[in-house]
C-alpha cells in the first residue's frame, strides 16, 4: 500500500469505479427495471429499493488490481470508431478474470462500457460469466451507470447445467 492508505493500481481501478457508482446510486435511489432469465424462464420486475453494494458485487469480483495479480495481465489499447478500448488479458488460464475491457469515448475520455469475462473450474463445478456495465456522462460531466448485465452458465458435477442472464436498466 502507498502512504495515503490507498490500494495500488496496476490496471484499471474497477473496484474504485464500482465504489463511486454505489455511492452515487445509494444517494440517487433510482428504480431499476430488471430482466432475469434462468434456463429460458423469464422474469421482469421493477425494483425501487436496491442494495447497490450487493447488486454490483459480481463486478467487484472481476477486479484485477490485487498485488498477487501484478504482471499477470497483458494490456493492449486500440482505437475503434471514435472509441479507445483498453483490454487486460490474463496470461494464465487459471486466473478467475480472463479479460477486462474498458471502452472510452475518444473525444472526452469518458467510460462508456466495461466488460469482463470470468471462468472458474474445479472438480465440483465449472462456471463462466460475461459481465457488462453501460455508462453515460452526467450533466456534471461525471460517469454514471445507466445499465448492467451479466450472463453465464454453471455446471455442477452432480446437477444439471444452469444458464442465466440478468439485465438491469436504471430508470
Amino acid at each position: 500500500m502507498n502512504p495515503q492508505g490507498e490500494r495500488p493500481t496496476y490496471y484499471f481501478d474497477l473496484k474504485g469505479f464500482i465504489a463511486t457508482q454505489v455511492t452515487y446510486l445509494n444517494e440517487a435511489n433510482p428504480t431499476v427495471s430488471k430482466r432475469v432469465v434462468i434456463n429460458k424462464k423469464v422474469q421482469r420486475k421493477e425494483i425501487s429499493q436496491v442494495n447497490w453494494q450487493k447488486e454490483l458485487d459480481l463486478f467487484n469480483q472481476a477486479d484485477i488490481n490485487k498485488s498477487s495479480l501484478k504482471d499477470m495481465y497483458e494490456e493492449s489499447e486500440r482505437q475503434i470508431k471514435g472509441q479507445r478500448v483498453v483490454t487486460y488479458k490474463a496470461k494464465r488460464k487459471s486466473l478467475y478474470t480472463q479479460v477486462l475491457k474498458v471502452v472510452f469515448e475518444s473525444s472526452s475520455n469518458t467510460i462508456i462500457r466495461i466488460e469482463a469475462k470470468m471462468n472458474a473450474q474445479n472438480y465440483l463445478y465449472c462456471t463462466y460469466r460475461h459481465i457488462t456495465l453501460y455508462c453515460t456522462p452526467s450533466k456534471e460531466g461525471k460517469v454514471r451507470l445507466k445499465a448492467y448485465g451479466f450472463e453465464g452458465k454453471q455446471q455442477m458435477i452432480l446437477a444439471g447445467r444452469e444458464d442465466f442472464e440478468v439485465y438491469g436498466k436504471i430508470l
